[in-house]
């Protein structure tokens, strides 16, 4: 509602300075015309200018405490979320380290596995050995 009487006020503030212009503009050689385009002018001038209430309106105590219970409830939902989201990461690491437990050691690709008898310093073993030709 403050902002139609502020659009309104305003419409007012520039209609009084239109209307400081008419009267101006008829003065010719008399001052008949001079205090009225004053006054109209100057009544124009502050309505245009003028700001809406300077004192914003308080809160009634009813909203006061409705406001401090929400900021309260909000407050102890955004710690909730930090507890289940801290929660989630670690469920999500465990998970993740026991898909890497469950799932069988392979090589890397392109790269076999030493035999034990290719190791440097080790000796062939009897089933290893190849007979001779």
């Amino acid at each position: 509602m403050s902002k139609g009487n502020e659009i309104l006020s305003r419409l007012i503030g520039a209609g009084s300075m239109f209307a400081s212009m008419i009267f101006f503009g008829q003065m010719g050689g008399t001052h008949e015309y001079l205090l009225p385009g004053i006054f109209f002018g100057v009544s124009g001038l502050f309505m245009v200018i003028r700001r809406g209430d300077q004192r914003p309106a308080l809160p009634d105590v009813e909203t006061q405490q409705r406001l401090s219970q929400l900021s309260e409830g909000l407050a102890a939902t955004q710690q909730e979320v930090a507890a289940a989201q801290e929660r989630l990461d670690r469920l999500t690491e465990e998970r993740d380290f026991l898909r890497q437990l469950a799932t069988p050691a392979r090589g890397r690709p392109g790269v076999e596995a030493a035999r034990p008898a290719e190791l440097p310093g080790a000796q062939p073993r009897a089933a290893d050995a190849v007979p001779p030709v």
